[in-house]
C-alpha cells in the first residue's frame, strides 16, 4: 500500500511540474486560417542579437517556441516575407494567435496583456496605419 501511495504521489508531482509550464521559453500558438503548410519565420531580438527561427505549420497551426529573458518585440512573417503580426513576449509567456491570412482585421492575440492591447490598437487603426500619410499616423499615435 505504501508503495502504491508513493507512486501516486510521484505521478502527481510530475503532472504538477509539467502543467506549470516552462519558464525558459515563450510559446506562441498560431491558428492562421488559409496558411496551410506555408512556412513562417519568427524574428526577435535578445542580448545576443537578432534571432530568426523557421517553423512549418500543418493546416495553419503551429507552436512557435523561443527564449528571451526580457520582453522582446517578436515579428512573424510568411516565408515569402509578408508580415503577419507583431507581439511582445518573454520566457514564461504563452500566447494564442488567431487570424485569417491576408485579413489583418481578424487578428487576435490572447495570453499576454501587452500583446493583446497592442494588437487591438493596430487592428482598430489599420486603415490609417497602412494607408495614411506620415502626419496622420503621427497625429493618431500622439493622441
Amino acid at each position: 500500500m505504501r508503495k502504491l501511495f508513493s507512486i501516486l504521489a510521484l505521478l502527481c508531482a510530475l503532472f504538477l511540474t509539467v502543467s506549470c509550464g516552462n519558464e525558459e521559453e515563450f510559446v506562441i500558438r498560431c491558428d492562421i486560417k488559409g496558411l496551410g503548410t506555408r512556412g513562417l519565420e519568427m524574428v526577435y531580438v535578445t542580448r545576443s542579437g537578432i534571432s530568426r527561427l523557421s517553423f512549418h505549420p500543418v493546416d495553419g497551426k503551429v507552436d512557435m517556441r523561443a527564449s528571451s529573458v526580457q520582453p522582446t518585440l517578436v515579428e512573424v512573417y510568411t516565408i515569402d516575407g509578408s508580415l503577419l503580426f507583431t507581439c511582445v513576449a518573454c520566457n514564461g509567456d504563452h500566447l494564442d494567435v488567431k487570424m485569417k491570412l491576408d485579413d489583418p482585421s481578424t487578428l487576435t492575440i490572447t495570453g499576454q496583456d501587452a500583446s493583446r492591447d497592442y494588437t487591438a490598437y493596430v487592428v482598430e487603426h489599420d486603415s490609417v496605419l497602412t494607408h495614411g500619410d506620415d502626419a496622420e499616423v503621427n497625429s493618431m499615435i500622439a493622441d
